[in-house]
């Protein structure tokens, strides 16, 4: 199957895929294991001191576990608010070194792979050279690393070529999970 299509992509889309990213790769399975790693830590660390201060306590011991677990989550809040700042700013950084306002990107798909070009420069990709891709209900993204990616506003193309594009990422075996 193949196909090709024109997008333009601008700063909220970029920013889109920016938290899209964030989200896929950071928020369930990072938080996930943060939070669990941190809590353990937090309550070893707790149940330490107060066997030193108080001697051995089940119910001391629930308690720190406990401590351990909430100041997880809330170091966990604090990286929230820090990414909600973090995030856009840094977007915010890389979006004029792209150059992408407004300029047209053309990308052409096989079963070959998939051409990305525009008055700037082209990028011929065979599939196995993404690392993986996602998507939502905005944007397709295909990777080239764990921080490279190109992004597809889903609006700019024909819903057709999208399923195209999705069935050649599919059969080449780019992994979906980021």
């Amino acid at each position: 199957m193949s196909g090709q299509f024109t997008i333009t992509l601008d700063f909220d889309e970029y920013l889109a895929a920016n938290w899209l990213m964030v989200r896929r790769r950071m928020l369930w399975r990072g938080a996930a294991k943060f939070v669990a790693t941190t809590s353990v830590l937090y309550s070893l660390m707790f149940i330490a001191i107060r066997f030193v201060d108080e001697g051995p306590s089940l119910i001391g011991a629930l308690s720190e576990m406990a401590t351990g677990v909430a100041l997880a989550l809330v170091v966990m809040a604090v990286l929230g608010v820090y990414w909600r700042w973090c995030i856009p700013r840094s977007a915010r950084k890389t979006w004029p070194q792209l150059h992408l306002d407004g300029l047209p990107t053309h990308h052409e798909f096989d079963n070959r792979g998939i051409r990305i070009a525009n008055e700037l420069g082209s990028s011929n990709l065979e599939w196995q050279m993404l690392s993986s891709w996602t998507e939502d209900e905005r944007l397709l993204l295909m990777f080239r690393t764990k921080a490279m990616f190109h992004a597809v506003p889903k609006a700019q193309v024909p819903a057709d070529r999208l399923a195209a594009l999705r069935a050649e990422l599919v059969r080449a075996g780019v992994a979906t999970r980021c």
